[in-house]
């Protein structure tokens, strides 16, 4: 896998919370940096009205990288 592989992933079910989220977050991100070593382990928490706009962000041709947008409040 190449340093500027990237790769949006997005977890179906909504958490309870953003705390929640970031929680759970946190042990995906150790796992996918143990896993990937390349791996930025990389994790937004978005709300409903976030992803929106971010998935309309990658509609537009925005790529996914380490930054969020700055629109999605990520």
């Amino acid at each position: 896998m190449g340093a500027d592989f990237c790769e949006a992933i997005y977890e179906q079910t909504p958490y309870d919370s953003r705390q929640v989220c970031q929680i759970e977050a946190a042990v995906v991100r150790d796992y996918m940096v143990d896993t990937f070593p390349q791996s930025s382990g990389e994790i937004w928490c978005m709300n409903e009205q976030e992803l929106v706009e971010y998935n309309r962000f990658l509609e537009n041709g925005g790529k996914p990288s380490t930054n969020p947008p700055s629109n999605t409040g990520a």
